[in-house]
């Protein structure tokens, strides 16, 4: 039995398409996350252990950008489009049924913009980010938190968190941790809930 919904964020709640992020500093023939030196200052960003202006910082030196610090952190931000209507209406319907959180690699600045900006995510108990954890996903850690967290609340064993993620290493990383998890490809959020039978 389902006690717990757990979702990422990105491309199952929040479309994301870093393109209009790249467009906007005019990289948008740069292949900056094939850059072994920018995905590893990423990866300490989403974990915390950088901050953003630091982030912007390097960024800015690295691709030798004109763009002052304001204006990066705008166009960082602009690659989160919109909530997907789909999850709107799944997670409005089963915030009366079924305790929901979201679990997502972010870092600070995505993360303060995207939970002022979509009051979607007033319907969450809890937002668990990585930002915070000083981990990411498919780190084992970060599952292990996540499920401790919310066995605080509720007395939930890791079978009974049912998780969807659209990278499928993430759903692989959390089955062999005990979670229920399911691959979201296409943003077909509400088939997934439905088949799982958490939706009508």
């Amino acid at each position: 039995m389902i006690k717990a919904l757990l979702l990422d964020v990105g491309n199952i709640i929040v479309r994301v398409d870093f393109k209009k992020t790249l467009q906007k500093l005019g990289l948008e023939n740069q292949k900056i996350f094939e850059n072994k030196e920018i995905l590893n200052v990423f990866h300490e960003f989403e974990k915390g252990k950088i901050e953003s202006i630091q982030f912007f910082e390097i960024v800015k030196k690295r691709f030798a950008l004109s763009h002052d610090l304001e204006e990066i952190e705008d166009a960082w931000n602009d690659c989160l489009l919109e909530v997907l209507p789909d999850a709107v209406e799944a997670i409005r319907q089963l915030k009366k049924e079924i305790p929901l959180y979201a679990l997502t690699n972010t870092n600070h600045t995505h993360y303060e913009y995207f939970t002022k900006k979509f009051p979607l995510f007033n319907q969450f108990s809890k937002i668990f980010s990585s930002h915070q954890l000083n981990c990411r996903k498919p780190e084992k850690i970060i599952y292990q938190k996540v499920h401790q967290d919310i066995h605080q609340n509720i007395s939930v064993e890791p079978h009974e968190i049912f998780f969807v993620d659209d990278l499928y290493e993430n759903i692989q990383a959390a089955r062999e941790y005990g979670y229920t998890a399911e691959h979201c490809s296409d943003l077909k959020i509400r088939k997934i809930l439905s088949e799982q039978g958490l939706l009508n």
